[in-house]
């Protein structure tokens, strides 16, 4: 028994606070754990045919924690990376504004492309991410998502077309 769009709209009212107040509490940033919070209902919705009412609230409970996790992680990165640029300021680098401000439009560019790849086909950015992004095997990746090794291979392939294609000189 899927959730019906109403129902939807009922666990939404039911929930948003309490994965809203999860999220902040993770990262005390409160427009972050709205769009976290946002997130997490459109994939539940992206999900409403297919899951049952009665594990909702844990589902819920689950996706948002994961998702605050995953910006945990790659703000972590950011943040390095940036630290890392910013010696070169301290080392006095050739045009060292210059540097940085070609690393944050790098960085822009790289999240509009995933940005655009996400929008294309969820499937295909959930297993970039994984695999290119985090670095988890295939193998570990269809098991996750409960897909062949050849689906994860083929998402992959096509993805990457679509990026030559849409983006032949990046």
């Amino acid at each position: 028994m899927g959730i019906t769009e109403e129902k939807f709209r009922e666990l939404y009212e039911k929930y948003k606070n309490l994965v809203f107040r999860q999220v902040y509490d993770m990262t005390s940033d409160y427009y972050l754990a709205q769009d976290i919070c946002q997130e997490t209902f459109l994939k539940l919705y992206g999900y409403m045919g297919r899951l049952d009412e009665r594990g909702v609230k844990r589902w819920l409970y689950v996706v948002s924690y994961n998702k605050t996790c995953d910006w945990i992680r790659r703000s972590k990165k950011y943040h390095e990376l940036i630290e890392e640029n910013s010696d070169l300021l301290v080392r006095g680098a050739d045009d060292p504004v210059d540097r940085y401000a070609a690393f944050l439009d790098d960085t822009d560019w790289c999240n509009h492309i995933l940005r655009k790849v996400r929008e294309k086909n969820e499937k295909w950015y959930e297993i970039l991410i994984l695999f290119d992004y985090f670095g988890i095997p295939k193998r570990e990746i269809a098991k996750k998502m409960g897909i062949p090794i050849s689906t994860v291979d083929t998402y992959l392939r096509r993805c990457k077309k679509w990026l030559k294609d849409n983006f032949p000189n990046n």
